[in-house]
């Protein structure tokens, strides 16, 4: 018996609309890594007429959602408790997988800190969906909405471009 969950790939991509991304916070404030990622969410989601919408996990969120507004989101989401003041990767993960079974993201990006690659490998399971890490590029292919991802390979000699063309998010 394997540890490994077989992602299930969609026949219906059409169905997964606009580019999400994990905004982390940190006493509050979005960290400037996830500010990052807003604006490379905001230039993919414009390459394909989408929307970009932020997700937030934590408590004490609406300064934090209102930043999120101004660095541009389109539309911020979030789950919000005292019990989800500090980082805790179950029901961070949770909730962002709750997020994209109701919502149906195309993309997800989440900033590669310490928190966030924890996250995004708990996320990529519960949504049966695939994770690429250490990008160094990130577009997407305007005619088919794949996901272009580049990331160093073989001792980071060479770059491989990863293509999630079966998969959503």
């Amino acid at each position: 018996m394997s540890g490994l969950i077989n992602a299930v790939p969609t026949d219906r991509t059409e169905e997964y609309r606009n580019v999400f991304v994990f905004l982390e916070t940190r006493k509050g404030a979005i960290v400037k890594s996830s500010i990052e990622m807003i604006g490379i969410g905001k230039e993919i989601a414009r390459k394909v007429d989408e929307k970009l919408v932020c997700v937030l996990v934590g408590n004490n969120l609406a300064p934090a959602a209102e930043d999120g507004g101004r660095y541009g989101c389109d539309k911020v989401i979030g789950a919000e408790s005292p019990d989800l003041a500090d980082f805790k990767t179950m029901p961070y993960a949770h909730y962002a997988a709750q997020f994209i079974a109701e919502e149906k993201p195309n993309i997800f990006l989440i900033a590669a800190t310490h928190d966030g690659r924890d996250l995004a490998s708990r996320i990529a399971v519960k949504s049966r969906t695939g994770v690429t890490a250490d990008c160094t590029v990130i577009d997407i292919d305007p005619n088919e909405r794949i996901l272009l991802a580049n990331r160093p390979v073989y001792g980071e000699s060479t770059l491989a471009e990863i293509l999630c063309k079966n998969h959503r998010p």
